[in-house]
């Protein structure tokens, strides 16, 4: 089968590099909390140079959603995140300050780098997975909204309720080369309470005095990890499936 090793590109504190990593290939997580800045042109392109060399087994890809965010929506004057896009000036607003300018540009260069490692994974039949949430403005930026025109590549929607949250916070996820099937779970609320836990859904706006409540979110339920990594799972053991039978066969 196909390469040894997992990337976990923008993977925070490796909840799906360590389920995946129990599947078989070894997992590797590059995200800046550990010195590793994708935007570093010679890091990019080791990613880039890895994927091209046969060594990648799969890719999941969290690409940072902060300036993206449709949680970004206080006014301009007030001291809470205001937004740095909209639907219509997906790549940046006109009037932002020289931080909010700095930070805009640095978002789009992180989405671009996303797309190019999608697109690598794409060229060479690697199987991939692409997350942000669902209100996120990177859905409609054009590098990224142009994936899904892939004949290999389809999207499918889960609340994280559903995988051990007590907050819904529906999640959009690309799939390259992977079924939809164990990715699929959405809740299925009524009177205001969730399918799964039977209570109404915590609340991600707002503060607490630890700070935003959307940070609690920011990194996977335990369970969605394991989701993914069983996508994957399935995927290669379809893929060694199929191998053995073309040697079988006589047609490999």
């Amino acid at each position: 089968m196909r390469g040894d090793l997992f990337l976990d590109i923008f993977g925070g504190t490796a909840g799906v590099a360590k389920a995946v990593s129990l599947k078989g290939p070894a997992a590797y997580v590059f995200d800046l909390i550990y010195s590793f800045d994708i935007l570093k042109p010679r890091n990019l392109r080791a990613l880039l140079d890895l994927i091209a060399g046969g060594r990648v087994r799969g890719v999941c890809l969290a690409s940072p959603c902060e300036t993206f965010s449709a949680a970004r929506r206080a006014p301009r004057w007030s001291s809470y995140p205001s937004a740095l896009r909209s639907k219509e000036h997906i790549l940046g607003l006109s009037g932002l300050n020289e931080r909010e300018q700095f930070l805009c540009e640095q978002g789009n260069q992180l989405m671009l780098a996303t797309a190019r490692i999608a697109r690598a994974c794409i060229k060479y039949d690697i199987p991939w997975v692409l997350e942000n949430p669902l209100s996120s403005l990177i859905w409609l930026a054009p590098p990224i909204s142009r994936l899904l025109s892939h004949a290999t590549v389809q999207q499918t929607i889960v609340h994280q309720c559903q995988y051990g949250t007590p907050w819904k916070k529906p999640t959009r996820l690309y799939l390259g080369n992977l079924s939809a099937e164990l990715l699929s779970c959405t809740c299925r609320q009524r009177k205001k309470t969730c399918s799964a836990t039977g209570k109404p859904h915590y609340v991600l706006s707002g503060t607490t005095k630890n700070g935003f409540r959307t940070q609690a979110a920011k990194e996977y339920p335990s369970q969605l990890c394991t989701a993914i990594a069983n996508s994957f799972a399935a995927h290669w053991r379809n893929v060694y499936i199929a191998c053995r039978s073309s040697v079988f066969l006589g047609t490999a």
